[in-house]
């Protein structure tokens, strides 16, 4: 059996038999971390910072949104509310995101890059659109060289695993939520796309057998969101 695992308070909340217990289940490939933003803090030209709010602000200079009518600090969804709010093209945030991260020249995060350094982990899944988890697999598993398989879910296109898991032979990073490409239906980014998603998970779920089959087997991630790595960046 594959074992989800939330772990906001991973630290505090084991013991030392629980500890035990979950280094075992790493070790035998029974734990799939599931990776969230929040892990995706970044070296800016101002410090460290996190990946999203430095993104948010990129985006809001790239539509000529004002952002003196958003909350601090921005968020990727006001944004994209404000710019579509304003008669802006729906599409526009996409393609104008995708060319920021094209650009973008930021290392991995020091979390996904230990997260990476663990070889029990086979198989990743994130919630996050970007590219840094298999970045990191790859520059911490095969010298930099591009050989992490990805996956990116869609509603209208089920992706699974080529293989079985126990045959497979390179490690896996599955996109929950997609990957970002100029397409507004490669990814979600903005709230109303990132709920339609996850209700379309979670209907899957009640019905399981329209669920992809590598995620049947932790089907109860689909109504919540875990991000067992966040202790990896304590």
């Amino acid at each position: 059996m594959t074992h989800p695992l939330k772990v906001e308070d991973l630290g505090s909340s084991l013991d030392e038999d629980s500890w035990d217990d979950l280094l075992n289940y790493i070790e035998e490939k029974r734990v799939i971390p599931i990776v969230g933003p929040e892990l995706l803090r970044v070296e800016t030209e101002t410090g460290p910072r996190a990946f999203h709010d430095w993104l948010a602000e990129k985006l809001a200079a790239r539509l000529n949104v004002d952002i003196s009518q958003l909350p601090q600090p921005l968020s990727l969804n006001d944004v994209v509310c404000w710019h579509v709010a304003s008669r802006g093209r729906r599409e526009e945030p996409y393609t104008r995101l995708r060319s920021i991260l094209r650009e973008a020249s930021f290392a991995p995060p020091p979390a996904l890059r230990r997260l990476a350094e663990i070889t029990d982990f086979d198989l990743f899944v994130t919630t996050t659109f970007d590219g840094y988890l298999e970045q990191a697999i790859n520059e911490a598993r095969f010298a930099g060289t591009p050989s992490t398989e990805v996956i990116s879910y869609a509603p209208n296109r089920v992706a699974d695993l080529v293989v079985d898991r126990q045959r497979m032979t390179r490690p896996l990073v599955y996109h929950l939520l997609g990957r970002v490409s100029a397409s507004p239906t490669s990814a979600a980014f903005a709230s109303d796309d990132a709920a339609r998603r996850r209700t379309y998970l979670i209907e899957a779920a009640q019905r399981f057998d329209s669920m992809p089959e590598s995620l049947r087997r932790f089907k109860s991630f689909a109504a919540r969101r875990a991000d067992i790595a966040r202790a990896l960046a304590n």
